[in-house]
């Protein structure tokens, strides 16, 4: 393990503070569509929640990419490796998403409440996977042309 990793330098730290904050507003944002998505799919419209989910966080995922790629990592280059990246670990946090639906429903909760710790439990595992996944620097051999 690394001296910086143990004692990170303040603009460091400073840095990691700001991209939380800047990936937990986004986040924040994107799990509002993700939730209002889910909500009109399953009580508008009648569908079945573990149908809806997916859908719903397939539109939280892309929003999420396009603005977090913008404002919080201000990474412009390789876009669409870096979307496949981010695409992959939301897709883990799909499948988690969808467990913890899965377990509210189970539960007797009504849809939306049984879906929001999954969005939740989601966004924190996926900050830490995203910022050196899909936002951090992209080896040579990496990249495009």
């Amino acid at each position: 393990m690394g001296l910086h990793l143990l004692h990170p330098s303040p603009g460091r730290v400073a840095l990691l503070v700001r991209q939380a904050a800047s990936y937990g507003a986004i986040g924040a944002l994107s799990a509002g569509l993700d939730a209002a998505l889910f909500q009109l799919l399953t009580a508008a419209l009648g569908w079945r929640p573990w149908l809806a989910n997916p859908v719903s966080v397939h539109l939280g995922i892309l929003t999420s990419f396009l603005l977090n790629r913008r404002f919080t990592f201000s990474r412009r280059d390789r876009t669409a490796r870096r979307l496949l990246r981010f695409y992959a670990v939301g897709l883990l946090g799909l499948a988690l998403s969808q467990v913890v639906l899965w377990a509210g429903l189970a539960l007797g909760l009504a849809p939306l409440a049984a879906k929001l710790p999954g969005i939740c439990l989601a966004a924190a595992v996926q900050f830490g996977i995203n910022r050196r996944v899909a936002f951090g620097p992209l080896h040579e051999e990496d990249r495009d042309g």
